[in-house]
């Protein structure tokens, strides 16, 4: 199981890679330009939304992203930004 980290950076979809598009997992669609192009992609949104604790609330989403890797075998994991730069889930 295998999960790919690629951040969106600050521009618009047009800069996005091939490998890049086909990601189906973002943090949150509530992201840079970028993130209209993913419009069938699974967002942590609702995590956020019903978490009380951050702590937790990254913990289920490696939980959720982890067993994605492991039903499907790799999975593409979008961060607005860059995701070396204070992204938690990318941490764990």
């Amino acid at each position: 199981a295998t999960v790919i980290v690629a951040g969106l950076g600050p521009a618009g979809p047009e800069y996005l890679s091939p490998r890049t598009r086909a990601a189906r997992h973002l943090l949150t669609d509530q992201t840079p330009p970028s993130g209209i192009a993913f419009g069938g992609a699974t967002s942590f949104d609702d995590v956020y939304d019903n978490g009380v604790e951050l702590t937790a609330v990254y913990g289920d989403i490696v939980q959720q992203l982890v067993a994605a890797a492991v039903s499907v075998g790799t999975v593409v994991y979008l961060v607005p930004g860059s995701p070396l730069i204070a992204e938690r889930t990318v941490e764990l």
